[in-house]
């Protein structure tokens, strides 16, 4: 199956039914080029299929992923599944194979989707967007970003003030296309709570507790370095932080940007009604 992800193409070797749900809305044509293909290798058994060569280093490691690096690629091991334990991405990032045991239970599926969300973030970096830890509301025809919104709590409050309508719950994906800034969600926001087309972006909002209650403006440096900190794109080794870093310098100075500074309740809601008022959408902006 082919999906379409962020304007980004992904072929995956597996067969619909087998795929979670969330994906089904972002299936596309399948005379599509994909810019990742996903090869599942079956086995027999459980093993971990990372083959430790010499050389190769450790870009990162927590108690969910283990990132390495060697002269081949990149190897993603997860050492919580049972089912899908780890993940080979060729140098180059073009193609990634994951190793599964198809267990009756279908446990396997579900840690394939939890494990894909890697090589697909890592693909839409490569194709110049990056996904933000935040949720995400429709007002006047354009998306403003909330970041970061635990349980998507502030945005939900927008759309009982009647400000906006919910977009994506959990994560946001910021991209380029046609010399428009878009954002668009993906298949690991809630199942009733995310739109898999692309939306213009008409402004992002860092959220920030405090009792102050008030919305302001942020410098440039600050507004870079906010985005990514909220980033949840591959940072692995430094040249996924350079490709991200550069899509965000090309986003930022033509985006409306503010920090909300309150509490995430009802009266924080009514002090950002009158400033989305004055997000002006641009009908073209060059790069």
């Amino acid at each position: 199956m082919k999906y379409r992800i962020g304007d980004t193409v992904i072929s995956i070797d597996i067969e619909e039914k087998n795929m979670h749900s969330n994906f089904k809305p972002f299936v596309c044509e399948d005379d599509e080029v994909p810019q990742l293909t996903v090869e599942l290798v079956q086995e027999a058994e459980t093993m971990t299929n990372l083959q430790m060569m010499v050389g190769q280093i450790v870009l990162m490691e927590s108690e969910d992923v283990g990132v390495f690096e060697g002269a081949l690629g990149i190897d993603l091991v997860y050492p919580k599944h049972t089912q899908v334990t780890s993940i080979a991405i060729d140098k180059g990032y073009r193609s990634a194979r994951a190793f599964v045991v198809q267990d009756a239970q279908g446990k396997w599926q579900q840690e394939l989707y939890e494990s894909l969300k890697d090589v697909v973030y890592l693909a839409l970096e490569q194709n110049g967007r990056f996904v933000l830890d935040a949720s995400s509301v429709m007002v006047d025809g354009r998306g403003v970003v909330f970041a970061a919104d635990p349980d998507a709590v502030f945005a939900k409050l927008c759309v009982e003030k009647d400000v906006g309508l919910l977009i994506n719950d959990v994560t946001n994906v910021v991209g380029i296309y046609k010399e428009r800034i878009y954002l668009y969600g993906t298949p690991w926001c809630n199942s009733d709570s995310f739109q898999a087309g692309r939306t213009p972006l008409g402004g992002i909002v860092f959220m920030k507790k405090s009792d102050k209650k008030e919305v302001v403006g942020l410098p440039e440096d600050k507004r870079q370095l906010l985005m990514l900190v909220h980033c949840k794109s591959p940072l692995w080794r430094e040249g996924l932080l350079d490709q991200c870093l550069d899509t965000i310098q090309r986003v930022e100075p033509s985006v409306w940007i503010r920090q909300l500074k309150s509490q995430s309740d009802a009266e924080a809601v009514d002090i950002l009604r009158p400033e989305l008022a004055k997000i002006e959408q641009e009908e073209s902006v060059q790069y």
